[in-house]
């Protein structure tokens, strides 16, 4: 009995003690000593060597990366979608796309007969479509896990993402059913009844302002552009003071606001992005001093004029 007793103690005792806990750093102290070997294998010999291994390593991964990304885009195109053989690796694009916008997309455009192609812009693939048809089932599938809209590389940026646009699902489908009223007869009636107003007194300028002489017409198009557009949209509210409603700041702010379209995805004081982004603040905050005004003049039994 004296010796089962014993041999019983003995058995439990190891039980019986406290477990030793670990360190609280024991794991932190074990993957720096891991990261020390990786360190002392990369840099071993000398300094010259060690960044001779990094900058192989570097260079692996880029290679790898840039091999990854072609064939994401090759599978994604599934060899049915047209485009080019090789994308500039993680940049894509942009370059051709902000120095030459119009060959660019003309260039872009060769590539799409079927209505279809894909580029890469900043590295992210993307689907050029020209087709009606395939443009409208673009924008009737608006499903939350369907292809994303993007317009533009900056189209967020600059224009937010609470516009009809870039909405998914429930919200984009009331959008577009409270739109359905500004497009009937009636409302395209008035469109063009203004536009032809508006449009007429331009050409009459013109021809007294160059005797019948050639002239290059471009910025006469986009001044005609934008009033027509102003006319359109927010009637007689604009006027000539300095204020919220100025038809002169609204129209700057717009021609800044398009030239964001042109310009590289990175916003940074004083570039055409950060201007285009400030100059899309300025024109919400006209259109809703605007929309106040017109709600006034209703209120009182006025009929719409925008």
């Amino acid at each position: 009995p004296v010796g089962a007793k014993s041999l019983t103690n003995s058995r439990t005792a190891p039980d019986a003690r406290p477990r030793e806990q670990p360190h609280p750093g024991a794991e932190m102290q074990a993957a720096r000593q891991s990261a020390a070997g990786a360190l002392e294998w990369l840099f071993a010999v000398d300094s010259k060597e060690g960044l001779a291994k990094l900058g192989a390593c570097v260079v692996l991964l880029i290679l790898s990366l840039a091999v990854a990304e072609q064939v994401v885009f090759k599978l994604k195109a599934n060899g049915k979608v047209p485009g080019p053989v090789l994308a500039v690796p993680f940049i894509g694009f942009i370059l051709q796309m902000v120095y030459d916008p119009t060959g660019f997309w003309d260039r872009q455009y060769d590539k799409a007969p079927s209505g279809m192609s894909w580029t890469s812009l900043f590295g992210i693939y993307s689907l050029f479509v020209t087709k009606t048809e395939l443009v409208r089932k673009c924008l009737i599938n608006n499903r939350e896990d369907a292809f994303k809209m993007a317009l533009h590389p900056n189209g967020v940026k600059i224009l937010g993402d609470e516009i009809i646009t870039f909405q998914l699902g429930e919200p984009h489908r009331l959008l577009r059913k409270s739109f359905v009223t500004l497009f009937s007869r009636k409302s395209l009636g008035q469109y063009l009844s203004i536009q032809e107003v508006t449009i007429r007194e331009h050409i009459a300028l013109w021809l007294k302002e160059h005797d019948g002489k050639f002239f290059e017409i471009r910025d006469s198009l986009r001044t005609l552009n934008l009033q027509t557009s102003q006319d359109v949209f927010v009637g007689p509210y604009l006027d000539d003071s300095d204020g919220v409603c100025s038809r002169a700041k609204f129209s700057e702010n717009y021609v800044l606001m398009t030239k964001g379209f042109m310009t590289f995805p990175w916003s940074f004081p004083g570039n055409g992005l950060w201007k285009a982004i400030r100059a899309r603040k300025g024109l919400t905050e006209t259109l809703c001093a605007v929309s106040q005004l017109s709600k006034q003049r209703m209120a009182k039994g006025g009929e719409p004029k925008c």
